[in-house]
């Protein structure tokens, strides 16, 4: 008898259990967040002695590899890629956008106005983006609710930059010492010249936060059974490359490059690799759930980048940034459930695991 309850146990094979769609996106949205607020820590000390678009050229490497990867592991796979010819120019565009107003964009503002502002404002106007994007492009609904959140968090932007401007004059030395005042031919030795520095910061961040929801919803647009993630990503890693690392010679020139040392090299090179995991878990949690609920679950960010901010980088605390940032997380937090459309569900199956 027993002999034949193993017998039967080594034919019958396990059931597997596969997640459903929105607890695979849960996961991919979990793993996204840690790993962007680990990138956002390393790109912060990075950007006290490393050239922004330098540090976004090196960024875009280990996302093109595993792009290249999964793209060359479909085709062994014997799975058709499809891509109309006249989508490749939209995506370099796109990706040019997202390469140099977001990556580098975000990189120079870490520097002027730090870690804790910068990403609430990215985040800020990231999700407003969307909200609008979602209404015209994908026919969401924009109730009461979602309204409301919209306009806290164009409150909290607004408040933000009141703390970046209270930083600014209290840290004026810092300030003066930036590689943007530098860069801009100002001494910033005076509260005019370092609020002018600080105002666009600012503005780059909010920039940055308007690129990223641009790349968003053209990923939740184009991607297809046909058109894997691994496809727009490749090539906005590409226009990345290519445009990030011509600017990156014209500003720092060849001897800049070759005389990057070693601490920068490792913390390069582990800033993309772990921005490439989480580029791709944020990918996949687009395909997964809805525009405006996939900010929600990455929304922890804005906390945990605060958090590492003042405590890592001795970035100053006030009371504009804390209302600023509970405002921002409020705002992502009240919205609520947006539906897919029916023709983005047909796009996902059942077990919510769409190839990259």
């Amino acid at each position: 008898m027993k002999q034949s309850l193993l017998k039967h146990a080594a034919i019958v094979p396990p059931k597997v259990r596969h997640l459903d769609t929105a607890s695979a996106g849960l996961l991919f949205g979990i793993i996204a967040t840690a790993g962007y607020t680990l990138a956002g820590i390393i790109l912060r000390d990075l950007a006290d002695d490393t050239d922004p678009y330098w540090v976004s050229c090196i960024k875009a490497v280990p996302t093109l590899v595993v792009a290249m990867w999964l793209i060359h592991q479909r085709k062994k796979r014997g799975q058709a890629i499809k891509v109309p010819l006249r989508l490749i120019p939209a995506l370099l565009a796109i990706g040019v956008i997202v390469q140099i107003g977001g990556n580098a964009g975000s990189q120079w503002a870490f520097e002027i106005i730090g870690l804790a502002i910068t990403i609430p404002m990215m985040f800020g106007t990231l999700i407003v983006g969307s909200a609008v994007i979602g209404v015209l492009m994908f026919q969401e609904r924009l109730t009461t609710r979602r309204l409301v959140a919209v306009v806290m968090l164009i409150a909290a932007v607004s408040i933000l930059s009141l703390a970046a401007g209270g930083e600014a004059t209290s840290s004026e030395n810092v300030a003066a010492n930036a590689q943007g005042a530098r860069e801009a031919s100002t001494s910033a030795t005076t509260v005019p010249a370092v609020l002018k520095l600080t105002a666009m910061g600012v503005l780059v961040a909010c920039l940055s936060g308007i690129a990223y929801a641009i790349s968003h919803a053209a990923i939740r647009q184009i991607t297809s059974p046909e058109i894997p993630l691994s496809v727009p990503l490749a090539v906005f890693s590409i226009a990345g490359i290519v445009a990030l690392g011509a600017i990156s010679g014209w500003r720092i020139g060849w001897d800049g490059i070759v005389n990057t040392t070693a601490n920068q090299w490792w913390r390069l090179w582990a800033a993309g690799v772990v921005n490439a995991v989480a580029y791709f878990a944020l990918g996949r949690t687009i395909q997964l759930l809805p525009l405006v609920q996939v900010n929600i679950i990455t929304a922890s960010q804005v906390a945990l980048n605060a958090v590492a901010g003042i405590v890592i980088f001795s970035e100053p605390i006030s009371a504009a940034l804390i209302i600023g940032v509970s405002l921002t997380m409020m705002g992502l937090l009240i919205q609520g459930r947006w539906k897919r459309t029916p023709a983005e569900a047909s796009k996902i199956p059942s077990n919510g695991t769409q190839e990259a």
